[in-house]
């Protein structure tokens, strides 16, 4: 069992493990591939009616079940724009760091 979390409470060892399972999937093509997928049903539906949630949730848990294969610790975050505010997300421990932040300046 495991604890999905907002982003902004993961620990460095969290990021970094998330962030390298990504950048697998990454190098392995699969994350070009969910975003074709994405790209291919976006004006079909999945953005402009009942569908989205429940087809945006399915594609996320697909997405979390490739990155469990790396690394079966690992729990997609979600993030909780309630909790930040446009400074936070210029954290330089938190999003900062996580594949260049912002301002790609640098990153995982």
């Amino acid at each position: 069992m495991y604890c999905r979390k907002d982003f902004m409470d993961l620990t460095t060892p969290e990021r970094n493990r998330l962030a390298a399972a990504l950048n697998q999937l990454y190098d392995d093509g699969i994350i070009e591939a969910f975003a074709q997928e994405h790209d291919d049903y976006f004006n079909n539906g999945i953005h402009w009616g009942p569908a989205f949630l429940p087809w945006h949730r399915h594609w996320l848990l697909r997405l979390e079940t490739q990155l469990k294969t790396i690394d079966a610790r690992i729990a997609l975050p979600f993030w909780d724009w309630t909790r930040s505010d446009s400074q936070n997300l210029d954290d330089g421990d938190k999003w900062g760091s996580f594949f260049g932040g912002r301002a790609n300046s640098g990153g995982l």
